[in-house]
């Protein structure tokens, strides 16, 4: 595994499901600067589509939260199985 791996599975345990703000899962995991956070947990976890944005289109809104994606949150109940599919084919799977 690699560190950024290691971070974003740390970020992933301290959502617990629930929406987050930058500064509560700072709080929760402890990096120093916001810098540091952004690059290596948070960043990553998003480009892996693992967290989204709870206001999408105000990515640097005061008031955002991130929360865990749906498919990830699925692949977790199945532990050890691959993951279900991307989240665009989730999405219009459902319309």
């Amino acid at each position: 595994m690699t560190k950024s791996s290691d971070q974003v599975d740390k970020l992933l345990a301290v959502m617990d499901g629930k929406e987050m703000s930058v500064v509560e899962m700072m709080r929760r995991l402890g990096p120093e600067h916001r810098t540091y956070f952004r690059r290596n947990y948070l960043d990553p976890a998003l480009e892996k589509e693992l967290i989204e944005r709870t206001i999408p289109d105000k990515p640097t809104s005061s008031k955002q939260k991130y929360r865990k994606v749906k498919q990830y949150r699925e692949w977790m109940v199945w532990a050890g199985s691959p993951p279900t599919p991307s989240i665009t084919q989730c999405c219009t799977d459902a319309l």
